[in-house]
């Protein structure tokens, strides 16, 4: 990965008036959505470590800001680079912490079909898929014969945003597939 030299402001806005290539946001939830629209509306590509917003509505205005302004916007979701493509999944949560994660990769990996219907035990999902959610002691997401264990990413998020950032500054499309994730996981709660 070539990374350049970070800048450092004494606040956030003194940071957005820098001369810099992009923001990574890692600032509390509360403030990423308001961070990232003010950084994407000046024109910056933005990172945001998760959440993108608290909630579905602030995801939602997120990702539509950025499209409408045509700029990148990455968000830390490494587990979306393990998945394998399959016809239905099953999700096995040991806490809530690891909810978004566990829904985003496996919709990701299910190539984010349509969601009919969610039950605080399963997903239906449009061409009969869906993904089954049951509580035990790991969090991993099973895709038939294959299983995602959500430990760990690493920067492999951060890799993909910097590769992208370096072909292209332009709005990519595969980040609308948040909104479903959360969507889903408000559904759940």
């Amino acid at each position: 990965m070539n990374v350049g030299i970070a800048a450092t402001a004494e606040s956030f806005n003194e940071l957005l008036s820098n001369n810099t290539d992009a923001i990574i946001i890692a600032t509390p939830a509360e403030m990423h959505a308001e961070q990232a629209i003010a950084a994407i509306e000046l024109g910056k590509p933005v990172f945001v470590r998760k959440p993108l917003g608290i909630d579905l509505h602030e995801t939602q205005l997120v990702v539509d800001v950025a499209r409408g302004n045509c700029i990148l916007l990455g968000v830390d979701l490494p587990y979306r680079l393990d998945a394998v493509p399959s016809q239905s999944a099953s999700i096995v949560l040991a806490d809530d912490e690891l909810l978004f994660d566990a829904v985003d990769a496996a919709l990701v990996a299910l190539r984010v079909p349509r969601v009919l219907r969610v039950t605080p035990t399963r997903i239906d999902l449009a061409a009969n898929r869906h993904i089954e959610i049951s509580r035990g002691e790991t969090n991993e997401v099973r895709l038939d014969a294959h299983t995602i264990k959500l430990q760990g990413g690493g920067n492999r998020a951060l890799e993909a945003f910097t590769k992208r950032l370096a072909e292209s500054k332009e709005f990519d499309d595969s980040i609308e597939s948040i909104v479903d994730a959360m969507r889903v996981v408000e559904n759940l709660r």
